[in-house]
């Protein structure tokens, strides 16, 4: 056998491999570390800028939240009596939850986000509409105050209105006692601020901002205004007789009038002519406007002027009545509204002429006969007696009462006023003065309506004399 010497294996191969595996190792975890610190650093960042993102948005809320409750300080300063601490704060700090909420996507849901939206919209809103309520409450307490001065008359307070507001504003301005009370109620999501009101042991009452308005627009049985037609009266006269007040020629329509017809008046001593009036022709042209203004007020205005102008022994349903009925009550007021103003703005008749008689024609008118043989009835009177009798008559009735004699001469519709013994009469020239305590001003004021009442007739001129003689006969009689 032969013989073999062995030879030993010498690895020099692993120790290489070993000593690359422990470098890829170290450089592994160099590489982690390396990546760890990034990611640890970018985090960090990320927090920081998340957490400067939340700072702003607070910030922000904060803000708008410090904004609603200096405007609700204004509103507490108008007056500090009213409590608002129970509700009004506590929602400006529901403004911060929702604001910041959403901001930051704690509420998901769109209905829910589109909801919070709507209540912050209503909150952030609440110091206006609390300041609208505080105004309209002091309107309300101003128009009360005055408009009660003409209760159940035009422009003034409805009696038959809700008594119990008067109570309450009277605790609202402080002059009793009482509680004033801020409140939010909340209805199908809407916000109804408002206050209650009520005197001590009494239950509170709640005044929403809305009925606050519309009791100010007498929409609302607790005050209601009774208005006033007065100018739409006139002007609806002038349309009708076809002139106003001011006009200087004041002429009927023709078509509206009757023929002329003669009657004695004033104890059988004057002839009058006149012509009767077609009254529903004349309020029929102006019908357009009488259902405009009945249109234009409230179902309380119209039971108001009804039942205190129209018909008060027959009154008109109130709104919160039992067996209230719109449409009954609408075609009442506009049946009692176009009555009322035809029988207070348009004349039954109009007067052309008013002649006093002479005594001759009195007697004869009333079948006098003169107990006189030698006095001839039947005679008639000379220009001079005609005259004479004229200038008494004027000058007799203007001494003993001017106002009534103006009045009587010129008319209803002139104008004049009476200051002590000074008459004045308004003309379009401008107004003119007569003082009764003056024969030269007597004198020309008796030839003025004698002029206005038998117009320029044969007698005018020697009448105008036997004024001025009769004047100073009188007051030649008064010397001593």
């Amino acid at each position: 056998m032969s013989y073999r010497n062995p030879q030993q294996f010498i690895d020099t191969s692993t120790a290489r491999h070993f000593e690359r595996l422990q470098q890829s190792i170290a450089g592994t975890f160099a590489n982690f570390a390396d990546s760890y610190k990034k990611a640890q650093k970018e985090e960090a960042e990320k927090i920081k800028k998340e957490q400067a993102r939340i700072k702003d948005i607070q910030d922000k809320n904060e803000k708008a939240e410090q904004s609603i409750r200096e405007k609700g300080a204004e509103v507490l300063a108008l007056n500090p009596s009213i409590d608002f601490a129970d509700t009004f704060y506590s929602q400006i700090d529901k403004y911060s939850e929702l604001a910041n909420s959403l901001d930051l996507n704690l509420i998901t849901d769109p209905k829910e986000r589109a909801l919070a939206q709507q209540d912050m919209a209503q909150i952030y809103a609440l110091p206006a509409m609390f300041r609208n309520g505080l105004e309209d409450l002091g309107a309300t307490a101003l128009t009360y105050e005055e408009a009660s001065k003409n209760t159940n008359r035009m422009g003034g307070l409805y009696g038959g209105a809700d008594s119990r507001l008067v109570s309450d504003i009277n605790v609202f301005i402080n002059r009793e006692k009482g509680t004033r009370k801020a409140i939010i109620k909340k209805t199908n999501g809407v916000y109804q601020p408002g206050y209650m009101l009520g005197s001590d042991g009494e239950e509170l009452q709640f005044y929403s901002v809305q009925r606050l308005n519309e009791m100010l627009e007498s929409k609302d049985g607790g005050l209601v205004i009774i208005p006033d037609e007065t100018k739409d009266f006139k002007d609806m006269q002038a349309g009708a007789r076809g002139y106003s007040d001011e006009d200087e020629e004041k002429q009927f329509d023709k078509n509206l009038l009757g023929e002329p017809q003669v009657r004695l008046v004033d104890n059988n001593r004057y002839e009058e002519v006149y012509r009767v009036v077609d009254q529903e022709a004349a309020v029929a042209k102006v019908e357009a406007q009488i259902k405009a203004n009945a249109d234009s007020m409230t179902a309380w205005e119209k039971v108001a002027f009804y039942n205190t102008q129209i018909d008060s022994k027959n009154p008109l349903v109130a709104p919160t009545s039992e067996g209230y009925n719109a449409e009954i009550n609408d075609a009442l007021f506009l049946e009692g509204y176009r009555e009322y103003f035809k029988q207070r703005y348009i004349p039954k008749e109009i007067v052309d002429n008013k002649t006093k008689l002479t005594d001759s024609e009195y007697k004869r008118r009333m079948g006098i006969v003169d107990e006189d043989k030698d006095k001839d009835v039947d005679k008639p009177a000379s220009p001079e007696q005609r005259a004479r009798e004229r200038a008494e008559d004027i000058v007799n009735a203007l001494l003993k009462n001017p106002a009534s004699t103006v009045r009587e001469k010129l008319g209803p519709e002139a104008e004049f006023s009476t200051e002590g013994n000074v008459i004045t009469i308004v003309r379009a020239a401008g107004p003119e003065s007569f003082d009764m305590n003056r024969k030269e001003d007597i004198k020309n004021l008796a030839r003025e309506l004698d002029k206005y009442q038998y117009g320029a007739d044969a007698t005018t001129d020697i009448t105008s004399m036997e004024i001025g003689k009769f004047v100073e006969e009188r007051r030649k009689k008064r010397l001593p």
